[in-house]
């Protein structure tokens, strides 16, 4: 049966990003807070930066005017992302300060660092919400962390906030489970599923993003290479095999799943073909028509497949100009014309779909 009034907000959401996009605004700004990480996901390549960079990331004063600024240009909403942006020192001062610049704060995190004194401390601030990813159930998840105890350190991290935001009668953060689908999981689909019913919190998934060393080399601006290698694997490919494929659309076909999941109604909609070479469907890109992600050293990036471009550095100019700059533009304008060879193994695919794709999966999860 087809919930009209989820349909409805989801509409006028949808409806409103269209708008802010129209006007030239930003839609929301993403800190890579650092590329330091306390884990070692083998999926992940990001934390191999954070032991071998060697410049000096933004510093709490840096990052808090970068957000002032933001909160003038009337930016709704900023993510905190790492690899782990809890391992900075300073990350509750930095979210206390978004929040009193009146920024609503999402932090997406792998959930180990929630001691007590962490949890009350974004509780008491009015996190928006809090996603903690995962790549499996039990034992499996801490093999693709690269790290023991992983997933009894997230879980109780999880535990820890629930019951603060219990003691202080607080709605917010908003908790939520995000797992990425690939070879080393997709026999686990279920697992991850039953965890929305068990902990009394939405579970979302998406594709694994992979990326090969060729679409990098090939995706270039005026001769440069503007893609980043952060998705290309280390250690074979994590797509999902052909039995993963059916397990997948096993899972997605299930009568009622979409609905639960509503984030699955993409996969449903992907061929299998696609689903295994982690093609999505993303005919233009709204994430560089409306966001940006500043990294931990203070470059402007487009997203985070595009990291070997950046539009300028928030140490040297304002925001502001870097948002209308002449590389800003340049670069909109030939992903406008013709989108990059990695464009279609997006990350943040779900963000790229049109108004009419938008409706189909919102009509797709009604039905499902």
């Amino acid at each position: 049966m087809i919930n009209l009034l989820d349909i409805s907000s989801r509409t006028v959401r949808a409806l409103r990003r269209e708008w802010i996009l129209k006007r030239g605004g930003i839609l929301s700004a993403t800190f890579g807070m650092t590329y330091k990480c306390n884990l070692r996901c083998t999926t992940c390549g990001v934390w191999v930066r954070g032991e071998t960079d060697t410049m000096t990331e933004l510093t709490t004063a840096e990052i808090l005017e970068a957000a002032r600024q933001l909160a003038e240009l009337k930016v709704p909403q900023v993510i905190l992302v790492g690899s782990e942006p809890l391992l900075r020192r300073d990350s509750l001062d930095i979210i206390d300060g978004m929040r009193k610049l009146g920024l609503d704060v999402d932090v997406i995190t792998n959930g180990t660092l929630f001691t007590e004194r962490t949890s009350e401390r974004v509780v008491k601030a009015g996190v928006r919400a809090i996603t903690v990813s995962v790549d499996g159930v039990g034992k499996r998840h801490d093999e693709v962390r690269g790290q023991e105890r992983a997933w009894e350190r997230a879980m109780s991290g999880l535990e820890r906030l629930s019951a603060v935001k219990k003691r202080l009668n607080s709605s917010r953060p908003r908790l939520a489970l995000h797992a990425t689908i690939s070879r080393l999981n997709a026999d686990q689909l279920e697992e991850l599923s039953a965890l929305q019913d068990s902990l009394n919190m939405d579970v979302s998934f998406q594709l694994a993003s992979e990326t090969s060393p060729e679409e990098v080399a090939a995706s270039r601006l005026d001769g440069q290479v503007v893609a980043g290698e952060e998705f290309v694997s280390r250690d074979g490919s994590f797509l999902p095999t052909d039995e993963d494929v059916r397990r997948i659309r096993a899972f997605v076909s299930r009568p009622g799943i979409v609905r639960k999941h509503p984030t699955l109604a993409i996969l449903a909609t992907m061929s299998d073909d696609d689903i295994r070479h982690g093609r999505f469907p993303v005919h233009g890109c709204r994430v560089v028509e409306g966001e940006i992600l500043i990294d931990p050293y203070g470059f402007v990036r487009p997203c985070s497949h595009l990291e070997a471009y950046d539009y300028g550095n928030v140490r040297d100019q304002t925001i502001e100009a870097i948002w209308t700059g002449v590389k800003r533009r340049k670069l909109v304008d030939k992903v406008r014309a013709d989108m990059f060879p990695i464009c279609d193994k997006c990350c943040q695919h779900g963000q790229n779909l049109s108004f009419a794709q938008k409706a189909r999966m919102i009509l797709t999860k009604g039905a499902g």
